[in-house]
């Protein structure tokens, strides 16, 4: 149960008689109900029919809640807790909204008054707090990946390539000559890569992030992204790993002999 100001993401209209309700799209999949659609809800001890009249997120009761309207006579008293949400009608700084906060825990005294920082974190439990280090885990997991890889793709080529290489010394190219050469041909393939995955990252990161949080009822989530972490620094972790992994494969170019060539 919630008693708010209608989001501003509702589909549909807002509940005005007593017969009527707006539902999560939560709580409408799992019975299978739409906009025009009648429920049965138990309140004030005995059973009622509504008629919902909009859909819309919520991450209340892991997305199982509904907002009646104003004009239905609900007994408080029949309910083991109450929520009321609300914002501030002027525009206060960060600092004004922090100092009427505290003033309102001091005249509630018996109730529980958080911001919405803190709400989130209530509703969708300890994820927002989780995320910085769950984020740096998953990067130091792709970057040991991609380095793994990079040394046993460049070894397997190498050990192909050793009679080219041959070849390539005994016409007088360097060793240091070829190992920029093996250096060059996998950042180009990175740089591509990057390009690529730049361009599908936020398609496909809402995507798997929506399926995610849609389990604590919020059915629409858009990501907000840092253009200089993944379009910046991130690819930088990548090539400076991936360079490392190539200078340390190609060290067996300088013990590549001249009459390998033949072989």
């Amino acid at each position: 149960l919630e008693f708010r100001r209608v989001p501003s993401d509702l589909e549909g209209s807002k509940p005005k008689y007593a017969n009527e309700m707006a539902i999560s799209k939560m709580a409408a999949d799992r019975l299978k109900v739409g906009v025009g659609d009648t429920v049965h809800c138990r309140a004030n001890n005995k059973e009622d029919s509504f008629v919902v009249t909009g859909l819309y997120p919520s991450i209340n009761n892991l997305g199982m809640a509904a907002i009646w309207s104003k004009e239905y006579n609900l007994n408080p008293n029949n309910f083991a807790g109450i929520s009321l949400m609300g914002d501030f009608t002027e525009k206060l700084t960060d600092e004004q909204k922090k100092a009427s906060i505290e003033k309102l825990k001091g005249i509630f005294t018996n109730s529980k008054i958080l911001d919405r920082e803190e709400r989130l974190e209530k509703g969708l439990g300890d994820y927002t707090s989780q995320l910085t280090p769950m984020k740096s885990s998953v990067l130091f997991i792709v970057l040991a990946i991609n380095l793994l890889i990079t040394i046993l793709t460049t070894r397997m080529l190498l050990s192909r390539e050793t009679g080219e290489i041959a070849i390539l010394k005994s016409m007088g190219m360097k060793s240091r000559t070829i190992c920029r050469q093996q250096v060059l041909r996998i950042v180009i393939v990175l740089l591509f890569g990057v390009i690529v995955g730049g361009a599908l990252s936020g398609f496909v990161g809402n995507v798997l992030a929506g399926q995610i949080f849609n389990m604590v009822g919020v059915s629409k989530i858009s990501l907000s992204v840092n253009p200089w972490q993944v379009y910046g620094l991130y690819p930088l972790y990548m090539l400076l790993v991936i360079v490392t992994g190539v200078v340390v494969s190609t060290a067996s170019i300088w013990r590549v002999k001249v009459w390998e060539s033949a072989e």
